[in-house]
């Protein structure tokens, strides 16, 4: 099963995601990695380990910490002597989706995040994770939320990362 983080991006070197992490099979193997061509027709020139919303490109690494450490919580690896073991790390076999919408400041945009649901549910993320906010209720957004849920994939959202009393998107 594959699970999206939609978030500020993944430590591809950390040792409790080995073995942990989705790759594009339209666009992994005999060199379709780096060969500049959109091999699977997704829109998304060689994303065969997710894609940086915020670059547009190819490169979903985490420069901010806080997609690594959502990525963790759901997947790290169990019983290997490294750091934490995650929720679905021992035994069922989930994949992680790197999904970069959010900076080195852990800022990002609406449309980024719309655009990073689609990919994940139109590249066969069975749930999403989104541990990000908005004070007001993004059209955007709600668009995408509608189109996972038309495609019967889960979505997860934080809940109270703000400190506030309300509602938070």
């Amino acid at each position: 099963s594959v699970l999206a983080v939609i978030d500020s991006g993944l430590d591809f070197s950390h040792p409790d995601m080995a073995g942990r992490l989705w790759t594009n099979p339209g666009e992994t193997g005999a060199g379709r990695e780096t060969n500049g061509i959109d091999d699977d027709g997704n829109g998304y020139v060689d994303d065969w380990r997710g894609w940086d919303f915020v670059s547009k490109d190819n490169q979903p690494s985490d420069d901010y910490g806080h997609g690594t450490h959502v990525a963790g919580i759901a997947n790290a690896a169990a019983n290997n002597g490294i750091g934490i073991a995650g929720v679905a790390g021992a035994t069922w076999g989930v994949q992680l989706m790197a999904l970069k919408v959010l900076d080195g400041s852990g800022i990002g945009t609406d449309s980024q995040a719309a655009e990073a649901i689609k990919y994940a549910v139109d590249n066969g993320a069975r749930v999403i994770n989104l541990s990000l906010g908005d004070p007001l209720p993004p059209p955007a957004i709600e668009r995408a939320l509608d189109y996972a849920a038309e495609h019967g994939v889960l979505v997860v959202a934080a809940s109270g990362n703000s400190g506030i009393y309300g509602v938070y998107y």
